[in-house]
């Protein structure tokens, strides 16, 4: 499988109307219903993004490639390929895989040892508790590090496994086991990735994770766009 991650700090804000053509009537509503443009932005993009990808593999355009959703939500293409979205901040995550998968990735929004206490398994927050107990906090504008990193890889490898399940949020993160999906234990596997800004992502699936990832930008102009690797 492979792992991207598009940044979007330039297109945050851009006017996202000339790409819902790429959409269905109902989907353009439920788009345009987002409050804030960067909350729209995001989500038209992480789906042109899987789009993009699914159709280089196909040999589709972007436009062909079709996205169904089930009656969850999930999000499927129906091409023999699987994928799951993310996003959080500028990053957009896409998992592509033969195999189902599930992604995600966060800023340090959600960073507080009360929510590890009530989501997370309890020998997962005494971990939490131990290292913070440490002074490793980070300055801010840095990078997490310590407690505050080890929150976010628990965070994401728990939603990326309720994405796999295809119950998102809804689902029970208690019952995902962060340390048994990293050391590969039962059919899943999980793999945390740092970011640049300090974003941490994690991704799940039953075949081979890679060791590594792709960074992309968006090249927008008009109708057209494009993905290009981020040096």
């Amino acid at each position: 499988m492979d792992i991207y991650f598009l940044e979007l700090s330039d297109h945050l804000e851009s006017p996202v109307e000339p790409y819902l053509t790429y959409f269905t009537d109902e989907r353009r509503e439920a788009i345009l219903r987002y409050r804030f443009p960067s909350d729209r932005n995001r989500t038209v993009w992480a789906e042109l993004l899987a789009r993009w990808l699914i159709g280089r593999e196909t040999g589709q355009t972007a436009e062909d490639v079709s996205i169904m959703r089930d009656e969850r939500g999930k999000p499927y293409c129906g091409e023999g390929l699987h994928f799951s979205l993310s996003h959080s901040g500028p990053w957009v995550a896409c998992s592509l895989g033969t195999e189902p998968n599930g992604v995600d990735v966060e800023m340090d929004r959600r960073i507080r040892l009360d929510i590890a206490r009530h989501f997370f398994l309890p020998e997962e927050y005494e971990t939490l508790k131990a290292l913070s107990l440490q002074g490793t906090k980070a300055p801010q504008g840095l990078s997490p590090s310590g407690w505050q990193r080890a929150f976010l890889c628990y965070w994401t490898l728990k939603e990326s496994c309720l994405k796999y399940q295809g119950t998102g949020l809804s689902g029970d993160m208690r019952t995902v086991d962060c340390a048994a999906l990293l050391r590969g234990e039962g059919p899943l596997r999980g793999r945390n990735f740092d970011l640049p800004g300090g974003a941490v992502a994690g991704v799940v699936s039953t075949e081979a994770l890679p060791a590594c990832f792709a960074l992309l930008r968006l090249r927008a102009e008009g109708q057209l766009f494009s993905f290009t690797p981020l040096k």
